[in-house]
């Protein structure tokens, strides 16, 4: 589930019962940032057979990031009887699925801002300090402002993520050698591997030919 603006987060529990009775459903909310957790007890008589339960959490924000939503069952002393948990991810419209954590986020604009720019951006006092100057180095990066995607913005982030999952070693994948080359100048228009050469360490060619540049990667 990928949620944006919102001032309540609903959903829908389904209970089942052998027969009616009086119970207790406990409804978590936590996030990864180690936030205080909010929790709400809601006592209700249920009835036999499937009982579909809409519930609300009132929030005034969610920041970036994974939340989870628990739900426990207790009977009407308290006593846990299950539970059930499920993941969200909270975006902003018009992001990268990928940009969960707005800190790591800034911190991969390494190839495309300056060091400037960065601190610039981290030296917001407020959360939502930090996002609006993100948002404002992105806007001006956008080709066409009349509309809302921002596919300067998708395209750089969509190359970290790719270089996150092929080329990670004793680093992360974007900051390895591969990864910066690939993030700055994009897919490369041929590769060469050799795994397996006589007299020499294994390496990996890749040619820009509209650049006229290529890389060679030693093992």
């Amino acid at each position: 589930v990928i949620v944006s603006k919102i001032s309540s987060l609903p959903f829908i529990v389904n209970v089942y019962s052998d027969k009616s009775r009086t119970v207790i459903l406990e409804y978590t909310l936590t996030d990864s940032r180690n936030s205080t957790p909010i929790i709400i007890d809601d006592p209700r008589t249920i009835q036999q057979g499937t009982n579909f339960i809409l519930y609300s959490f009132s929030i005034s924000k969610l920041f970036l990031g994974d939340y989870f939503i628990k739900v426990t069952l207790k009977d009407k002393n308290n006593k846990n009887i299950t539970s059930v948990e499920k993941k969200i991810y909270s975006k902003i419209y018009g992001m990268p699925s990928s940009i969960i954590d707005l800190d790591k986020a800034i911190v991969e604009m390494l190839y495309i801002a300056s060091s400037q720019e960065i601190d610039s951006i981290k030296a917001g006092k407020t959360y939502d300090d930090k996002l609006k100057r993100f948002q404002a180095f992105w806007w001006k990066k956008k080709p066409n402002q009349t509309v809302d995607d921002n596919p300067i913005l998708l395209e750089y982030y969509r190359r970290i993520e790719y270089s996150n999952k092929h080329f990670k070693g004793l680093s992360e994948g974007w900051r390895t050698d591969m990864g910066s080359i690939y993030v700055t100048l994009g897919p490369p228009s041929a590769v060469q591997r050799h795994p397996m050469e006589s007299n020499s360490k294994p390496y990996e060619e890749w040619d820009y030919y509209e650049l006229n540049r290529s890389f060679l990667f030693v093992d």
